[in-house]
């Protein structure tokens, strides 16, 4: 129930929470209490939780609550006042009409702002009692790193528009494609998780966890009822799945790619980087000419100019040029741990796979280009 409520608050562990949670947050929303962040505080605790509707984030911190209350507060504006103090302590009052003050122990600012009633926000974050997995942060964080760039952005192709998460045996696998490149990344359990049906985790979900995830602690999760469902130390998420069925994606991971070359990764990127600086800034095409132990890098665009180096490789096949758009490359080499990749093809048309040389783990296939 809504009533004035005054607690005191460390400012740097609000600004922390604030920052946890606002990313949800969109001045868009067709109902404008969303663009409010719920603050809600009782015992020694104060709850902020932001939602979308499809997404919603609550964080929990220490604080002194001399009256507990609930109240709304305009997100944006309520971080840039918090950012603007120095750290130290903060006041925070509201009275019965909504009206909210925040005052600096430090520097002595003091602001005053409008609220509006906790119960009109329609969204609670509140994980349901069930069983939850376990998994490493930095595990977590790692596999969507290595496949998030492969999200798609598309109004027709919703399930393309996050990353399949699912299970294979003793392995947890996130894959994620937009029809023209796909990235797989899969890891071995130490925990048991079940996820045989698989799920798929919406794009901006994945991009609001993506900052929360830290290298250290475990992320708790589940789902059900198309939703799901995580914990990380004292934030808690919930997001709407997408629904719909994704595509069998090992059937577009080729089998059996007739050659392959060995190329050392850090002399690849900086090559494709220096090449790419002349491609045509729509299709960033550019083109790969596999000779044996030579790669050549060709970039053209008419009017403008043209780019080549070569560098020294392992492969012995034929000659062949296949046409790529540079960024997917790249995209793909910044995640590949391994000094030395694989760079496995049938013919210039079709898909081609780039691996690290001893983790097995992550790929990413790669559609070609035509080339004029």
């Amino acid at each position: 129930m809504d009533k004035s409520m005054k607690i005191k608050i460390e400012k740097d562990d609000l600004q922390k929470a604030i920052s946890a949670v606002e990313g949800i947050v969109s001045n868009r929303n067709t109902l404008s209490i969303l663009s409010n962040l719920l603050l809600e505080a009782d015992k020694d605790e104060l709850y902020l939780t932001a939602s979308d509707l499809e997404i919603g984030v609550k964080a929990k911190i220490s604080a002194q609550i001399d009256e507990p209350g609930s109240i709304t507060i305009p997100a944006k504006k309520f971080s840039s006042m918090i950012r603007s103090m120095r750290s130290g302590g903060i006041l925070f009052q509201s009275d019965a009409n909504y009206k909210i003050s925040i005052t600096s122990e430090v520097n002595k600012v003091k602001f005053t702002i409008m609220g509006a009633a906790a119960k009109d926000f329609p969204y609670i974050v509140q994980i349901p009692k069930m069983e939850l997995f376990s998994l490493e942060q930095q595990m977590m964080k790692s596999l969507i790193q290595k496949t998030y760039f492969a999200v798609a952005n598309d109004e027709t192709r919703y399930v393309f528009n996050g990353i399949f998460v699912e299970t294979k045996q003793s392995k947890l696998r996130f894959v994620a494609t937009d029809g023209r490149r796909l990235a797989f990344a899969e890891t071995e359990l130490l925990n048991p998780i079940v996820i045989s049906e698989g799920m798929i985790i919406p794009s901006k979900a994945i991009s609001e966890l993506q900052k929360i995830l830290t290298q250290q602690g475990e992320v708790l999760f589940n789902f059900s009822n198309n939703q799901l469902f995580l914990k990380i130390s004292e934030i808690e998420m919930s997001c709407r799945l997408i629904q719909g069925k994704f595509p069998d994606y090992e059937k577009v991971i080729p089998s059996s790619p007739r050659q392959s070359a060995i190329i050392q990764r850090g002399l690849f990127e900086e090559a494709v980087k220096r090449v790419s600086l002349m491609a045509n800034e729509t299709s960033h095409l550019i083109k790969l000419v596999f000779g044996v132990s030579i790669l050549t890098i060709e970039a053209h665009t008419q009017d403008l100019g043209d780019a080549h180096e070569e560098i020294e490789i392992n492969y012995s096949g034929d000659k062949i040029s296949i046409g790529f758009n540079s960024t997917y490359i790249l995209d793909v080499l910044k995640e590949v741990d391994d000094d030395e990749i694989y760079f496995k093809f049938s013919d210039s048309e079709m898909p081609t796979i780039i691996q690290g040389t001893e983790n097995q783990n992550y790929l990413c296939v790669i559609m070609p280009l035509k080339i004029n």
